[in-house]
């Protein structure tokens, strides 16, 4: 049966449970601020010795100065939180130039509980605090109590297959987990980091695995006042561990008090797999499916591939596959090599569909083929709400069809989408990249640099957003501030043209023609044309005066038609040909002709980095 552990010590009226993390007194709670509730944890494991004020102060703040004074603070309000629930009772004493000293008898009063209720101090956080709202929620990857690598993939797939169940409930925002996937390979504060993505509460656990025995433990924190609202153990044979994963999401239910539909708590117990070697080799393919880079996708290919040998019935690895052959065809130059991929991706998301309705992936993976591949617009949009209808936190469902709605012309609707995605995904580079490149076309260049400014944060020298905010600063003729982050993108993308493909734009721009010239004929005169991008010198032409030559460019056959249409319906630099009868016909040439691809995406599949494709 699952156990609950509460580790506990008692003095005076008080409990305190580190488990649950927190005080009680004669069975109510005692309100804390969290670095107050661990000053008291460390005076208690301390109890009757004098711990030194350099120690408290490692102990609080780790790798952080801070004056004595946030100390002494804390000690305060400890002693005065304690004092009035007691009588004026003293538990703290000062030893003068030294320290402090815990100076109650303390007893230590461990109890076992059972995981399918919710333990009694949560219940009376829940009852005394009514005005805690739990709307959304982060699951965490399982911290890995041994350093066996397999383990570290169990922890990453305990939390997505938690995601997966709990995203189907409509009153709760639930994260996916390429939120998340950063914190699979670091130790992190789980409520630090529950802030920084937004969200009313986290999940997080350990995992560790014994021989044939699962042990696991797990955590509901409120991010607003630092309660645990539900805990628990568990330690199973690994053959349950799917057992495992439908009581953590059912106890997750009960403990948030949400009201579902039959539909959903049928959803929380259906399994995507019996078999427990398919499910640890799928965990293998979601780590590397999760990196985003041309290595890692090749190797989730085979990882997937391998789990579906082993149960082909397994939805959710057809699924996963799908994805990666998309994106690997969505950055290879052969074309016989690229359509093999993208006709294994139809076939596997149409395969995963069949066997499973509910996977928003694998519909989002169909309409990306429909619309890069077949050019089925219809289809492609049914396909793209499909995936939103199951799975509304899916992020790169929205995302994606945010730039098939921008290609269709309808910007609002494309901005709206990526806004969405971007909240699911917060602490994504590339999701406030995408956003700040929906906000460029929208003109909205002040919000475009604030979001690509946010991506270099998460991830400095992120090549993508380094273009688009050279991009956005040149739409507000800040030539200086656009040249420095272009020639910053030259320095990350080594032998990719991009990045002085725009500085000449720029150059031009601004009125230096000789550097313009300069530049272009330097791009020119390169023996990889089929590497140039045809638009991008198009419009350098265009900025420069030369129109017949930058109709001339844009004519040329282009890979990604969606990005054409992108660019031709609301690229700023642009502008300067839209009077030309030229334009219009270069236009319905883009929307009804066939597409020629010689030319490769912006990101290939061998340095493809932590990104979904446009």
């Amino acid at each position: 049966m699952n156990k609950l552990t509460c580790p506990a010590f008692e003095f005076g009226p008080f409990r305190l449970d580190l488990f649950e993390r927190i005080l009680l007194c004669d069975g109510k709670p005692v309100l804390l601020a969290p670095k107050v509730f661990e000053t008291l944890v460390v005076l208690v494991e301390k109890r009757g010795h004098i711990i030194e004020k350099d120690e408290l102060l490692k102990r609080l703040w780790p790798d952080t100065f801070v004056e004595e004074n946030n100390l002494a603070q804390n000690i305060f309000q400890l002693r005065k939180a304690l004092e009035n629930m007691s009588n004026g009772s003293r538990f703290i004493e000062t030893i003068p130039r030294r320290g402090y000293r815990f100076t109650a008898e303390v007893t230590r009063t461990d109890s076992l509980g059972y995981s399918s209720q919710r333990a009694a101090p949560s219940s009376l956080i829940a009852a005394d605090k009514p005005g805690i709202v739990i709307k959304s929620l982060a699951v965490l990857p399982f911290e890995s109590l041994t350093s066996d690598k397999n383990d570290e993939y169990l922890g990453l797939g305990m939390a997505h297959d938690t995601i997966i169940k709990l995203s189907g409930l409509h009153k709760l925002l639930v994260l996916p987990t390429r939120a998340v996937f950063k914190y699979a390979v670091s130790v992190c504060d789980p409520l630090a980091v529950g802030r920084r993505l937004g969200v009313d509460a986290v999940l997080e656990g350990t995992i560790q695995r014994v021989e044939d025995r699962l042990r696991v433990t797990v955590r509901l924190l409120s991010i607003e006042d630092s309660l645990t609202l539900w805990a628990a153990k568990f330690d199973e044979d690994f053959t349950d561990i799917f057992s495992v994963q439908d009581s953590i999401s059912e106890q997750v239910v009960s403990a948030l008090s949400l009201r579902i539909t039959g539909d959903e708590r049928n959803r929380l117990r259906k399994r995507a797999t019996a078999s427990t070697d398919a499910y640890q080799t799928f965990l293998m393919g979601l780590f590397f499916w999760n990196k985003r880079s041309g290595d890692g996708l090749r190797k989730a290919v085979r990882y997937f591939e391998e789990a579906i040998e082993t149960d082909p019935d397994y939805a959710l690895a057809y699924a996963g596959l799908a994805d990666c052959c998309f994106l690997i065809a969505h950055g290879e130059r052969d074309p016989v090599l690229r359509k093999q991929a993208y006709e294994k991706s139809r076939t596997s998301a149409l395969t995963a569909i069949k066997l499973d309705p509910s996977v928003a992936e694998a519909h989002a993976a169909l309409a990306t083929v429909k619309v890069k591949y077949d050019k089925d617009t219809i289809a492609a949009e049914k396909s793209f709400d499909k995936a939103i209808a199951v799975g509304p936190s899916c992020a790169m469902a929205y995302s994606r069809y945010t730039y098939f709605l921008a290609a269709m012309g309808r910007l609002g609707e494309a901005l709206q989408k990526m806004r969405r995605a971007q909240e699911l995904d917060p602490l994504s580079p590339d999701m406030n990249t995408s956003l700040a490149s929906i906000l460029y076309f929208a003109r909205e260049y002040d919000e475009a640099i604030r979001y690509c400014e946010r991506a270099l944060v998460l991830e400095p020298n992120f090549y993508e957003a380094l273009l688009w905010l050279g991009l956005s600063y040149s739409q507000k003729h800040m030539y200086t501030e656009a040249i420095a982050q272009l020639n910053q993108a030259r320095r990350i993308g080594h032998d990719k043209f991009e990045p002085l493909e725009i500085l000449a734009y720029v150059f031009a721009a601004n009125g230096e023609r000789d550097k313009a010239r300069k530049t272009l004929s330097e791009l020119r005169s390169t023996s990889k044309h089929d590497e140039l991008r045809p638009y991008n010198i198009a419009l350098i032409h265009a900025a420069l005066g030369q129109k017949t030559q930058a109709f001339e460019w844009l004519a040329k056959p282009f890979v990604n038609w969606t990005e054409r249409l992108r660019i031709l319906r609301f690229d700023p630099r642009i502008d300067v040909l839209k009077n030309d009868s030229r334009f219009d016909s270069i236009l319905q040439d883009s929307l009804a002709g066939p597409t020629v691809v010689k030319f490769p995406s912006r990101r290939t599949a061998k340095d493809m980095q932590q990104a979904s494709a446009h």
